[in-house]
């Protein structure tokens, strides 16, 4: 029973999480690409997300997904976000494991 409960409790704050990103990311999507990655707040916040996601041990797969998320909206800001983080290098295995999977998975799905 205290097990479940934990599992609630953490999908329902990565959902939060989620929709932070989201939030952060929809204002970033109408801004200009070359104000994008000039724009600290929006870079500090959202590594701020993915430095925290770290430090509370989510899981790989949740980290990749924000990863992802940050990475389609735009390349640049994914690597500034990244080079932010306080582990730029695990961030960036856990998005090559995540994108890695996601490809496997479309593969074997045909």
């Amino acid at each position: 029973m205290w097990f479940s409960t934990v599992l609630v409790v953490a999908k329902m704050k990565f959902i939060k999480i989620k929709s932070e990103v989201e939030r952060v990311l929809s204002r970033a999507k109408s801004m200009h690409p070359s104000q994008l990655t000039r724009n600290e707040e929006i870079i500090k916040r959202l590594a701020s997300i993915v430095n925290s996601m770290l430090s509370e041990n989510y899981e790989e797969i949740e980290i990749g997904e924000i990863l992802q998320m940050i990475k389609s909206t735009n390349v640049d800001l994914f690597n500034r976000v990244i080079d932010l983080t306080k582990n730029p290098v695990k961030c960036r295995q856990i998005h090559s494991r995540y994108s890695w999977n996601i490809k496997l998975k479309k593969i074997r799905s045909k």
